[in-house]
């Protein structure tokens, strides 16, 4: 992810869900694992659909509807602040971020097609 577009991809990809905007790719890749870990064992243990999301979001398991209501407006104005640097809308933000995501859901999978010698 080297090009112009992808810095721009990693940016939204931050700030939508919430990471540290200076993090190595390496910490992020292992930062979504431990998040989509959490998310998965809170799917075990038959949480609401809003319990996982706060979990992939980074939000902690007290967090309060507040916090997250306002956490999630700060990360809404920095989104506009990036898209309106760029000419980006609102839309391709989101856009770039989910490519993002993908992006690094196709490297997990990957990797654990390869740990596992392609035997799934």
């Amino acid at each position: 992810m080297t090009s112009p577009g992808s810095h721009i991809s990693r940016a939204a990809f931050l700030i939508k869900y919430g990471y540290a905007p200076d993090l190595a790719p390496n910490r992020i890749y292992a930062q979504v694992r431990q998040r989509y870990d959490q998310a998965e064992e809170l799917r075990r243990r038959s949480a609401t659909p809003q319990q996982i999301l706060l979990a992939i979001e980074g939000f902690p398991p007290d967090a309060s509807e507040e916090d997250t209501f306002w956490e999630r407006v700060i990360r809404k104005y920095r989104l506009e602040k990036l898209c309106a640097e760029h000419g980006l809308s609102a839309i391709e933000a989101d856009l770039l971020a989910e490519e993002y995501i993908a992006r690094l859901e196709l490297q997990w999978i990957q990797s654990a097609e390869h740990s596992s010698g392609g035997k799934n």
